[in-house]
Parts: structure tokens; C-alpha cells; sequence
């Protein structure tokens, strides 16, 4: 499905003047304008015959270092393992498995962090924030020279952007450098679902995970700091309240 947008011709004096006056609605309009560069480049990714895409990496895929993720209530999770597990069935690929991942949208990463520098600050981070709304529409890939990676793309969420540009302005303000991927207008916030598919097992993969008749939706339920590779959590914390996980 194809979004369609149709010109109009606005009365500029009319704008002009309300834009001048209130500061709210330029707030607003700069995030509108935000979210619909967001919501073009998803749709850029997905190619509408096949419900899938492909876009050029910006950086080559760590090895190590240390992210932080946005983790998924059970039922959610439960769906990207199904596709996990149906491809390490199909010996497609078994290496988010075989790394001790879980399901998970990576809000920022790193190869360098202070874990300690963190802690207080997503416990704070996630007290302010409730559980997000989250519906996986379509399947995507990016390849690279060492990785072929596909995933889940979610349906555009002003909420979930926002979510994570406050999140990376709390970190800047540790400090700590944000790097272009995850700038508020370029960051995809994909969940990975397979890494390392050869290139010759790309047309069953992507069969496969067609037929988990999406949308699937449920929740992001708390956000983590984890180490890779292999991943371990280093702390958690649930959205809307301040309890570990």
C-alpha cells in the first residue's frame, strides 16, 4: 500500500502569522515534518511487490560493543522467535540464537561505553515513559560486504521517535558522541529477525518470513544495556516504573 499525499496551496499571510506567534505549534510542525522524512525512507525500504527492501548500510556491523535496546512484551517476542526458530530449522541461519540475542529494536549503539554513566540514566529515562505501542508491518533486509541482515519494519510511530530522540539527547548530554545512525531523522527502527543469510537462501528466507501474515503489534515493554557479542544484559528497567527487571 502506497501513501498518497495531494498538494494544496496554504494562505502564507495567514501561516506566517500564527507560525510567529505560537512557538507550540512550530514545535509541532518541525516534528510533523520530522516524522514524514521518516515515514518516506521506511517506505523506500519496502519494495511493494515483494513487501520487502533494501537499503545501504551506513556503517559496517560491529563486532563488539555495547547497545541499548528496546525490549518486547512476551507475546511480541514470542512472534520474532517463530521466525527465528523457522529459519534455524530451515538451516537459513541460526546466529542471533547462537549470540544469546533477543527479540529487540537497538535504540543507540557504541564500540566504547562507561556502563556506569547509563545506569542512573535510563532507570530515570524509563520511570518517565510508558510502555510503547508497537506494530511490525513489513519485511526488510540490508546488505553489506560482511552481513546479510533481514528484519520486521515497524509502522511509522511519532511516539516511538520521539521516545528515542529524548533518549539520545539525555545520553548526549552525558557526554557521550551520537553517531549519524541514530540521528532523529535517519535512525530505522527495525527488529532484526536473521544475520549472516547467504545470499542464495535470501528468496526462501524472505518466503518464510512472509508467512507470518503481518502485522503483528503489541508492546515495547522495558529498555536494557547490553554488551555483544555474544550479548549480555548488563541492567534493565521497565517502562513506567523504576523496578530492575
Amino acid at each position: 500500500m502506497v501513501a498518497q499525499f495531494h498538494a494544496f496551496k496554504p494562505n502564507t499571510n495567514v501561516i506566517g502569522t500564527f507560525f510567529s506567534q505560537n512557538a507550540r505549534f512550530k514545535e509541532v510542525l518541525s516534528l510533523f515534518f520530522l516524522f514524514l522524512i521518516f515515514f518516506l525512507d521506511l517506505q523506500s525500504v519496502v519494495k511493494s511487490g515483494l513487501e520487502f527492501g533494501e537499503v545501504e548500510s551506513k556503517s559496517v556491523s560491529m563486532s563488539e560493543g555495547f547497545a541499548i535496546e528496546l525490549h518486547l512484551d512476551p507475546a511480541l517476542e514470542n512472534q520474532v522467535l517463530k521466525a527465528w526458530n523457522v529459519l534455524a530449522r530451515r538451516q537459513i541461519t541460526t546466529h542471533l540464537i547462537e549470540m544469546k540475542s533477543r527479540p529487540h529494536k537497538t535504540l543507540f549503539s557504541a564500540p566504547f561505553l562507561e556502563p556506569s554513566k547509563l545506569e542512573s540514566l535510563l532507570r530515570t529515562f524509563a520511570s518517565k515513559h510508558d510502555p510503547l505501542s508497537l506494530s511490525f508491518s513489513s519485511v526488510g533486509t540490508i546488505p553489506n560486504h560482511a552481513d546479510n541482515l533481514l528484519f520486521l519494519a515497524p509502522t511509522p510511530s511519532l511516539s516511538l521517535l520521539q521516545f528515542q530522540s529524548h533518549l539520545c539527547d539525555a545520553i548526549r548530554k552525558e557526554g557521550i558522541e551520537i553517531s549519524d545512525d541514530f540521528a532523529f531523522d535517519s535512525w530505522i527502527p527495525y527488529c532484526s529477525v536473521a544475520h549472516h543469510v547467504a545470499k542464495n537462501k535470501m528468496p526462501e528466507a524472505f518466503s518464510l518470513l512472509r508467512e507470518l501474515k503481518l502485522p503483528v503489534s503489541g508492546y515495547a515493554t522495558d529498555i536494557a544495556l547490553v554488551q555483544f557479542s555474544p550479548v549480555s544484559e548488563l541492567f534493565s528497567f521497565v517502562l513506567g516504573n523504576n523496578v530492575d527487571s
